[in-house]
């Protein structure tokens, strides 16, 4: 696997001001970017290619990347309407620039390399990485569910924490079977007036189709965070 995504158009309204006219991944943890982190990790992991989705404030992000010093080839793929849409709509413009398997990062995630070193050798076909520790769930945590035969069954942050394995980070990688296949159940949610879905809705979809399986890999107890507000920020930074 050569190709990385990352997922970093929105507007970070929770952490206001701080992302009044600053992408919310070049906010800094402990002295580098959230996207710095990200890349160097990537690099580190072995990871050629890499397709950063912009939006807010596009152009920092955009001059951000020219600047960026690394062995990694970097596209920058614009979600212009990022506004009105969510990331469903930024996956499907990466899909559409470079189809196939690929790794998939949320924007605002701050993570342990080890964390990505482990998905990356997981031999499966299409691994998510779940936080199995329950005590760190909460009601808004995107929660993953499984089946006896240890197959995620679903995503959502209305499961009854008890009911779920625990919680996915924001981090996955799909062969390039069921890639295809994502990408043209996006291709469908996004065609629609309303374009607010979520890649998970998509991921979802799939599970119901039983048309591809998706299995997990635990964080087990290794450092991550996603970025969604102030409390978030200072937590990283401690």
């Amino acid at each position: 696997m050569t190709t990385a995504i990352i997922l970093a158009a929105g507007f970070g309204s929770r952490l206001m001001p701080l992302t009044k006219e600053t992408p919310k991944c070049l906010l800094t943890v402990k002295g580098k970017t959230i996207l710095e982190c990200s890349l160097k990790h990537l690099e580190a992991c072995g990871i050629k290619n890499v397709i950063i989705v912009t939006g807010f404030e596009d152009a920092k992000l955009q001059s951000y990347i020219k600047n960026y010093s690394s062995s990694l080839s970097i596209t920058a793929v614009c979600n212009s309407i990022y506004n009105n849409t969510n990331n469903a709509y930024s996956l499907k413009l990466a899909l559409d620039v470079s189809p196939g398997s690929f790794l998939l990062l949320d924007g605002d995630l701050v993570y342990d390399k080890k964390i990505l070193e482990n998905l990356l050798q997981n031999k499966g076909e299409n691994i998510l990485m779940v936080d199995g520790d329950h005590a760190r769930l909460n009601a808004e945590a995107m929660k993953a569910t499984i089946d006896n035969k240890q197959n995620i069954t679903l995503l959502s942050k209305k499961t009854a924490i008890n009911d779920s394995l625990g919680e996915y980070i924001g981090m996955l990688k799909l062969g390039a079977t069921t890639s295809n296949s994502l990408k043209k159940i996006l291709d469908q949610l996004t065609e629609e007036e309303n374009k607010t879905y979520y890649y998970e809705d998509g991921i979802n979809k799939l599970i119901k189709a039983a048309s591809d399986s998706f299995s997990y890999q635990l964080t087990d107890g290794l450092a991550w965070s996603e970025i969604d507000t102030v409390d978030d920020l200072n937590e990283a930074n401690r």
